[in-house]
């Protein structure tokens, strides 16, 4: 099961527990048990299948414009050096319990699961299964490698909100930008700034070389 496709692959059913979330004071409890009866949950084979069918159409996506979501070359640079860094401590220490917060602009399903798919190789299974919080609205997401902590959501709702563990993937600083693409191996830095006609799994697969 490719963990990067779950959001996805299990959207409809993410949608329609929140619908039924966002109105369950107007109900009796008979009721409220009576939809989440009704919610419809794919079988594990149907699951499986969906995420290899997500899977296929995220790797044969566009390289170059999946990575143009992120700005210019410095920009890209610094997102991945980000993510590998936040990773290899993860490998290294496999402290889930205080896991250090990922925090990337993330406009649509493909750039999430792109993002994901990067998160997933440079963390090598070091700690299984992070936790992924999505705010379709705000175009944000948070990738928490761990155990989520309380003040997860605090972190995604709130403005500007300043904390050691959650590491964004963007700054307005030049010289951070240049200081990430100087710590990046060579051909990585390439392949950012120029992936020609290739699909997003050589991106992916720079990042694994890397971790």
């Amino acid at each position: 099961l490719w963990f990067p496709a779950l959001p996805v692959a299990l959207a409809p059913t993410i949608e329609q527990l929140g619908a039924i979330a966002h109105r369950a004071a107007r109900h009796t409890q008979a009721e409220l048990v009576a939809k989440l009866d009704a919610v419809k949950v794919p079988s594990g084979p149907t699951l499986v299948a969906d995420c290899e069918r997500e899977r296929t159409r995220v790797e044969a996506a566009s390289a170059r414009e999946l990575l143009e979501c992120m700005g210019a070359l410095d920009e890209r640079c610094f997102a991945l050096e980000v993510l590998h860094r936040a990773c290899d401590g993860a490998r290294r220490t496999r402290a889930v319990k205080t896991p250090v917060m990922l925090d990337a602009p993330t406009h649509s399903d493909l750039e999430l699961m792109f993002w994901l798919g990067c998160v997933e190789v440079a963390l090598g299974g070091a700690i299984g299964v992070p936790s992924v919080l999505w705010d379709v609205s705000a175009a944000r997401v948070l990738v928490i490698l761990g155990m989520p902590e309380a003040n997860a959501l605090h972190c995604l709702w709130g403005a500007n909100v300043q904390y050691q563990r959650l590491w964004p993937t963007t700054t307005a600083s030049s010289e951070s930008r240049r200081r990430a693409r100087e710590r990046l191996p060579a051909p990585c830095v390439a392949l950012l700034e120029d992936p020609a006609l290739l699909p997003a799994r050589a991106v992916i697969d720079g990042i694994a070389a890397i971790a």
